[in-house]
């Protein structure tokens, strides 16, 4: 019983943590941003997009709402699909007003099938369209929609999801319980991750999509989350408008071409394309009884609590998902360039170094290595080609412990980029110099070691330490990590500096 309560107090503390983090989120909701200036000044035309099935009897309402917006009648057009339908969908919304496409295929019955289906075409006749929107067809649509909609297209917005709420909030217990969780969601959500410049979700009714958008591929979505599946695809596709990260994610994907940790978070939207609702259905089935499973119970717990947890959870033995070798880069192969060129204001430069596993302790001595070359402010990257030279706007450095990587991250003027590389590279050999001194050396410990004392401060961060140190293989606590730090010395930072090479240089130019 003893190791119920403490699996109950681990579960506290992890949905304690997520909810800690919900809440430091949601209050960005409460930050009122400034309008965005208009990039251009005018009504825009759009069409309402109503898929309906069997719909016969709300049909109608949706309609009206639409055909009563404070937006000129001429440039908006309401189309309902009647998808597969065997009642009086199609004629109830010819009547109320609607131009009405019907679509019988009974293999391809959802949501997505039909929004492809009906965008295809729209494209195919080059329709004069500047934006469109989704709706169920039981909404009812606010009379300033399309008005507000008009204003976000004009400020340079391509996908935005509408506020949904409940037709009847006092209704009872049950519909004020749907009001306030609408609120919830799109006010502490959506809202606080826009605000802070994170991508929120479409919610499947009520959002505008820019046509430019769908024109090159359709919409490709036929999952029964089809919203989701477009915001994945556009969070895929989207990855450009953040030049800095992008930058970063084309280096290691090069630099690993071929390798697990090549691969895009988010993935590619040709093997996305390829996910239906059956195959979703079979991975998850695999997922829960195949592959590999960490469990991290933080706090004070009994060493047999292992069992307990397996027992309950009813986890069967399994083995490593993948082989951690054949990650791992050849030796010895020659450097690599890329340039890719984009209409971009900023060039973002973006250098892969291997480092050379020399004994199990050579880590430690990397980390320092960082910190003194483009990891701290006081570094080498920051002070010489940042400060002094003014070839960079950022330049830093960081250290991916699992790979024994360096990643050095400049962002300059395109016509800079020779220089800059050049005197990255110079800083690259004076550490293989020893051309730092033992107060840089301190200054990097003091960094890394007030980081570590802090772990313990949040249990995310414990868990995600943690974490990290079962994927590398060496289990440490936090003490061990700190006096591994401290026990770095000059020479071995010369002697991984020496041991460095640069694997890939990518620019974005």
């Amino acid at each position: 019983m003893e190791y119920l309560y403490i699996l109950k107090q681990a579960l506290i503390w992890v949905l304690t943590a997520f909810w800690c983090y919900q809440f430091v989120i949601s209050l960005c909701a409460l930050v009122k941003l400034k309008d965005k200036p208009y990039l251009v000044n005018k009504n825009h035309k759009f069409m309402a997009i109503i898929p309906a099935h069997n719909e016969e009897m709300v049909v109608a309402n949706l309609i009206e709402s639409l055909k009563n917006q404070t937006y000129d009648k001429n440039l908006y057009d309401i189309y309902v699909i009647a998808d597969n339908c065997t009642d009086k969908t199609a004629e109830v919304a010819r009547k109320a007003g609607a131009i009405v496409y019907e679509r019988f295929d009974n293999a391809h019955k959802t949501k997505g099938y039909a929004l492809q289906w009906f965008l295809k075409q729209k494209i195919a006749e080059n329709a004069d369209y500047d934006a469109f929107f989704v709706f169920d067809a039981d909404n009812i649509v606010d009379k300033n929609f399309i008005k507000n909609m008009n204003k976000k297209l004009c400020q340079g917005e391509e996908v935005v999801q509408g506020y949904r709420d409940i037709k009847n909030p006092t209704d009872n217990w049950i519909t004020a319980g749907y009001a306030l969780f609408y609120w919830t969601m799109h006010r502490m959500y959506h809202l606080a991750r826009y605000n802070i410049g994170l991508s929120p979700l479409l919610n499947g009714t009520g959002f505008m999509v820019k046509f430019d958008v769908v024109k090159p591929n359709g919409w490709e979505t036929q999952t029964l989350t089809e919203d989701i599946e477009f915001s994945l695809k556009q969070i895929i596709q989207g990855k450009i408008d953040n030049k800095a990260k992008y930058a970063y994610e084309r280096c290691v994907e090069e630099m690993y071409k071929g390798k697990p940790f090549g691969l895009y978070k988010f993935g590619n939207i040709e093997e996305l394309e390829k996910i239906n609702a059956k195959d979703l259905y079979e991975y998850y089935k695999k997922l829960i009884a195949e592959c590999k499973i960490d469990i991290f119970i933080s706090g004070e717990i009994d060493e047999n609590i292992e069992k307990d947890v397996v027992s309950i959870l009813n986890l069967n033995e399994r083995e490593p998902v993948y082989n951690k070798k054949s990650e791992e880069l050849e030796e010895g192969r020659n450097t690599q360039t890329i340039e890719e060129h984009k209409d971009v204001s900023q060039g973002k430069l973006v250098i892969g170094l291997q480092v050379e596993k020399k004994d199990k302790d050579s880590k430690y001595s990397a980390i320092i290595y960082n910190a003194i070359l483009g990891g701290t402010p006081t570094s080498k990257m920051f002070q010489n080609v940042r400060e002094k030279a003014h070839l960079a706007y950022v330049a830093g450095s960081n250290y991916v412990r699992q790979k024994n990587n360096v990643f050095i991250r400049c962002g300059i003027e395109i016509e800079n980029y020779q220089k800059a590389l050049d005197l990255i590279k110079v800083q690259i050999e004076d550490m293989k110099k020893g051309d730092f001194t033992e107060e840089d050396i301190k200054n990097a410990k003091t960094s890394i070691i007030s980081t570590i004392k802090a772990i313990p401060e949040e249990q995310d961060s414990e868990i995600t330490y943690n974490f990290g140190q079962e994927i590398s293989g060496q289990k440490m606590k936090y003490e061990e990590y700190e006096q591994k730090i401290n026990e770095v010395t000059k020479q071995s930072i010369i002697d991984i500096a020496n041991s460095v090479k640069i694997d890939t240089i990518y620019f974005l130019g």
